[in-house]
């Protein structure tokens, strides 16, 4: 018995491991207004965070194995190779991948913009946190709760200026895999 259930665990952690690989590598979609051919290129690192005990500083390691409870951050970097004209109206946007949780308010940006959110697999964003209707006590009335972090499907930031040529829009967000 004990056998088995360690077995399972195994699977259950390289089935984790194995989805995190397959949505990173479809992770960041950029749209841009006035895109041009080749005029804008990403690169998606992720990266494993842990807490050193001793000192309380975070430590930072490769992502190379995905287990329960690992908190992981996902840093989308894109840049403009264009040389003579800056690029508008830039949208980054990215799945949260599957079997993880967004942690709320862990989205950053290195560049001004607007931090959305879905909770429906991308069709509808909204600034962070989504309000969700729900029974209130008496069961009957409707009222307005902030979504649970499990709820959160997708992240979008939509950056407020042009992105000048040579210039690097950078973002990043952090889950906890379940």
């Amino acid at each position: 018995m004990y056998q088995q259930s360690l077995f399972t665990k195994r699977i259950n952690q390289w089935f984790v491991f194995i989805v995190a690989l397959l949505l990173l590598s479809h992770a960041g979609v950029v749209q841009s207004e006035d895109q041009k051919e080749g005029g804008l290129i990403g690169i998606l690192t992720g990266q494993k965070i842990s807490l050193d005990t001793k000192t309380g500083k975070e430590i930072r390691a490769s992502a190379d194995g995905v287990f329960p409870g690992d908190t992981n951050e996902y840093t989308l970097a894109y840049q403009n190779r264009e040389t003579a004209d800056s690029l508008k109206r830039i949208i980054i946007a990215t799945p949260i991948p599957q079997e993880t949780v967004w942690i709320l308010q862990s989205a950053k940006a290195e560049i001004p913009s607007n931090l959305e959110a879905s909770i429906d697999g991308g069709k509808q964003y909204q600034a962070p946190p989504i309000m969700i209707p729900t029974p209130g006590p008496d069961g009957k009335e409707m009222i307005l709760v902030e979504a649970p972090a499990e709820a959160y499907t997708h992240l979008r930031w939509i950056l407020s200026k042009p992105l000048a040529p040579g210039s690097e829009a950078v973002v990043r967000y952090r889950v906890k895999v379940k």
